[in-house]
Formats: C-alpha cells, sequence, structure tokens
C-alpha cells in the first residue's frame, strides 16, 4: 500500500491527472516517486500514440501527431516543455551560475525559450510524421511508449551524476532534488531495459539496443554542460534532458529502422 502511494505521488507530481484524495502525501513519498517517472511516461505515452493512430485514418497525419502531441502536454501539464523553455532562456541569456538560475525561476517566457520550444515541436512533428509512414499501428505505439519511458530514464539518471543546484528552497522540484537511492535507480534501470525489451520483441528490429549508448553518450554531454554552467541540475534541467532524448529516441528509431 505504501508502496502504491508512493507511485500515486508521482502522478501527482509529474502529470495533472486528477487524483483528489486518493493521494496521502508525505514528502519521503515524493522523494521517491521518481522511481516512477518511467512508469508516468508509459501513461502519456500510450495515450498519445493511442489518439495518433486512431485519428491517423479520419484526420490525416499532421492532424492525427499535433492532437496526439497536444494530449501528452495536457497531461503533463507541459511540465517538462517548460523545463526546456526555462533552461534555454537560462543558458542562452546568463553568463554566470548565478543569472542562469535567476532567469529560469522567472515565469515568463523570452527569445530562447520561444525559439527552443517551436524547433522541439516542429521536430517531435516531422520526425513522427517520418515515423508514422514507415510504421504499423502497433509499432507506432511501441514506439511512442518506448520513447517516454526511455527519455524519462535518462532524465532522472541525471541525478546519478550531479547534485542540486540551488541551494535554496524555492524550487517546485526541491523535494525529488536527491542524488537517487539504490532502489529508484534499479527501477529505473529495470524500466528503461524492460522497455527496449519489449520494442525488441514486438519489432523483432535488434539494432535497437543502439538506443542505450546513444542515450547514454547524451546523458554524458548533458551531463559536463550542466556542470559546466551551473555546477548541478535542477528541475528545469530533468525537463529539458528528457525533451532532447524523446528526439533523440525518435531520430535514432528513424536511422535504425531505415
Amino acid at each position: 500500500m505504501n508502496e502504491f502511494q508512493t507511485f500515486l505521488n508521482a502522478l501527482q507530481f509529474y502529470t495533472r491527472i486528477p487524483l483528489g484524495k486518493a493521494v496521502k502525501y508525505t514528502p519521503k513519498r515524493v522523494e521517491n516517486s521518481i522511481r516512477y517517472f518511467p512508469i508516468v511516461g508509459i501513461i502519456v505515452g500510450a495515450a498519445s500514440a493511442g489518439i495518433i493512430v486512431g485519428l491517423d485514418g479520419y484526420l490525416g497525419v499532421f492532424p492525427a501527431i499535433i492532437i496526439g502531441l497536444l494530449a501528452s502536454v495536457l497531461i503533463t501539464g507541459a511540465l517538462h516543455e517548460d523545463g526546456l523553455a526555462d533552461c534555454c532562456d537560462g543558458f542562452g541569456g546568463g553568463w554566470t551560475k548565478e543569472k542562469v538560475l535567476l532567469i529560469m525561476k522567472d515565469s515568463s517566457i523570452g527569445a530562447y525559450g520561444a525559439l527552443g520550444l517551436i524547433f522541439l515541436f516542429a521536430l517531435k512533428v516531422s520526425f513522427l510524421f517520418q515515423l508514422i509512414l514507415r510504421l504499423n499501428n502497433w509499432e507506432m505505439l511501441m514506439l511512442l511508449v518506448v520513447a517516454q519511458v526511455l527519455s524519462r530514464v535518462s532524465g532522472a539518471s541525471i541525478m546519478l551524476f550531479l547534485d542540486y543546484a540551488r541551494t535554496d528552497d524555492s524550487s517546485k522540484s526541491r523535494e525529488v532534488a536527491k542524488r537517487l537511492s539504490i532502489l529508484n535507480v534499479s527501477v529505473l534501470l529495470f524500466t528503461g531495459i524492460l522497455g527496449v525489451a519489449g520494442t525488441l520483441y514486438f519489432t523483432s528490429n535488434y539494432w535497437l539496443v543502439a538506443l542505450i549508448p546513444v542515450l547514454m553518450i547524451l546523458v554524458f554531454l548533458m551531463k559536463l554542460y550542466f556542470k559546466r554552467r551551473i555546477g548541478g541540475y535542477t528541475g528545469d534541467c530533468l525537463g529539458m534532458l528528457q525533451q532532447l532524448a524523446e528526439l533523440t529516441v525518435y531520430g535514432t528509431f528513424m536511422v535504425l529502422w531505415s
């Protein structure tokens, strides 16, 4: 029951799914909810993929993709897209750690953030358009689910290597901003491996194991960048990395599938 409540805390923290009084909040459960971050990805990916596949035959490819992406944004409350926009503004407009973190806390969006979101969704629509032409419905479903799972594993994994960059308690991510415990690491890795294994089983494209080293390289490079610029990570950094990892999965999938 306690573990189920930890999962519900994850749903409450990472999505806008209304749970009401079913969630028994405690700071410890929120801290440990990071291990269910990829499981949340299964829900988001399945919902988005179901809409894209379901509407493709009625509305056409582009409207189906846009509505599917809109659904994922509504489910998560644009949590990760907001993180990417804040990081674009902060890293683009700040030269010192203090200035970067100050800009990232600003709720208004700047030119760098707006451009980051435009390019983000342009690439997502372009990738998914190409992929939906190449894959059958089942393969498309598996792709979107595994992309959401692996991108969240990648985003959370940065917490293995870096400390939280902020020293104040003003961040909404402060309660989950700690080094990952052994249990949390184990669940994250198991989820990621299970996602790849499931996709391999249902698609029989064994080149997909290349997703793992590609994402590891992305995490390593972003770790170096975050360390150099702000000396650690913030919740916005996790969101940015999740979005970049999602794009990386789509791009890698296109190359491998061809």
